[in-house]
């Protein structure tokens, strides 16, 4: 039997600790007098306390803050997601509000266009209006002589009478 003696370097403590292995690595079933021995063995040795708080705690931590973390940066992505889609619903009504108006304008300058398209075909060119009244001076002249001939006329058929 082999014993780890572990002398404590504390000065309130100078006792000495023996931990002693009963059996050794082999491949034959233990006997008696090794179970006897490594049942005392254990039972003179204090188990240690292992500390429970130390990883696990550590590992606990890092989950619970990750799944927090994910937890308020998911609700800030859906908050945000909320944010621009209302925002683009709204430049949506706008932009149908203004195509509704462009719309209007359109049918506005269409029914002016009809008007002016009439009002050309109605109108008279400018070559049209210098021909018409050159025409027009034609007829006067015309008329002019015809009165003169006539006041001629009457003034000999006046002359004959007389």
């Amino acid at each position: 039997m082999s014993a780890l003696r572990v002398a404590t370097r504390l000065p309130a403590f100078r006792s000495q600790t023996t931990i002693t292995f009963a059996r050794r690595f082999a491949t034959t079933a233990k006997t008696s007098s090794e179970k006897s021995t490594a049942s005392a063995a254990a039972e003179a040795v204090p188990k240690k306390r292992r500390a429970i708080g130390g990883f696990r705690g550590g590992v606990v931590g890092f989950l619970l803050g990750a799944t927090t973390a994910g937890a308020a940066g998911f609700l800030y992505l859906i908050d945000q997601y909320q944010k621009t889609s209302s925002l683009v619903l709204e430049s949506i009504d706008d932009l149908e509000a203004t195509s509704r108006k462009v719309k209007d304008y359109v049918r506005k300058i269409e029914s002016v266009e009809s008007d002016l398209n009439k009002v050309q075909y109605n109108v008279a060119t400018k070559e049209q209006l210098l021909q018409l009244k050159a025409d027009w001076r034609k007829q006067v002249d015309i008329l002019s002589r015809e009165h003169l001939e006539l006041k001629a006329h009457v003034w000999e058929i006046g002359r004959f009478i007389s």
